[in-house]
């Protein structure tokens, strides 16, 4: 099985805000090419930046892996970095991969145990599974637009409540990536169910829908990964410290696309309007 992660800047004003983009970047960006490099005094001339502000957005554009610095001969120029650059060195990890499934089940050798279950509450059980993690290893999370959905749908009030509850007593550290749609799932919650949320374990992000085009959850601990498939109320079980290697080092590269938010904040304000 083959696996290609594709990276499409569109700067649009939506994406511009998920990917804390401002607006000198991204017009330093829309006049930099992926082809042809420039000098920053003549990057400076065609954005009406003063150079000094250029060199400092630049620095930071490079360190989120927008841009590139190119020696050309005695100096060095700038230009725009090309998706393929940002998607090459998971590319060549991924396309080692030689695993597929197509039943439900299990598959067991030496380096991999993978293992399939279908319904609801499959789902719940995995969910549960989180708070036996070790919290000396940090769990990463992937969280897609259909997941606030069919949480918000299937899963008992009371269950939710109470996962909350013993997630803040786990000593689990959570960092997760989430659609940025899912905020407007928060508005349906009853202020009980909000204060739920209030001080949960977690570092969270927001990104561009369409960076996470698919209706699943993925789960990342230590060796283990968890994928919830909210399409055919599936989960998959993966025990392999290779795969596992290869998602964190996917979370971390979609990091870089993020805007970090203070979901307690959001919260707190929220209730208030439910006062």
């Amino acid at each position: 099985m083959s696996f290609i992660i594709i990276y499409n800047m569109k700067l649009s004003t939506n994406n511009k805000k998920v990917l804390n983009l401002s607006d000198k970047e991204v017009k330093i960006l829309n006049n930099l090419s992926t082809k042809k490099s420039i000098k920053i005094t003549s990057l400076a001339k065609l954005t009406l930046i003063p150079r000094t502000s250029v060199e400092f957005y630049l620095k930071n554009l490079k360190q989120r892996g927008f841009v590139k610095k190119i020696k050309v001969q005695n100096h060095f120029e700038w230009q725009r970095t090309e998706d393929s650059d940002l998607a090459s060195k998971f590319r060549g990890l991924i396309d080692n991969l030689d695993f597929y499934s197509e039943i439900i089940g299990k598959i067991e050798d030496k380096s991999i145990i993978v293992e399939i279950f279908r319904g609801k509450e499959k789902i719940l059980e995995a969910a549960n599974k989180i708070l036996k993690f070790n919290p000396a290893y940090r769990v990463y999370y992937i969280q897609c637009v259909a997941s606030a959905k069919y949480q918000t749908e299937n899963f008992p009030k009371q269950f939710t409540l109470e996962f909350h509850k013993r997630l803040k007593k786990s000593g689990i550290i959570m960092e997760v990536i989430a659609a940025q749609s899912i905020m407007s799932y928060f508005d349906k919650l009853s202020k009980k169910e909000l204060k739920s949320h209030l001080g949960r374990p977690m570092i969270n992000y927001l990104i561009a829908d369409e960076f996470i085009d698919f209706n699943a959850d993925l789960i990342i601990h230590n060796e283990m990964i968890i994928i919830l498939n909210y399409e055919n109320e599936s989960v998959i079980f993966i025990k392999n410290k290779l795969l596992s290697n290869i998602f964190a080092n996917l979370f971390q590269f979609l990091q870089n696309y993020t805007k970090k938010i203070d979901l307690n904040s959001y919260i707190r304000n929220l209730m208030e309007t439910k006062a």
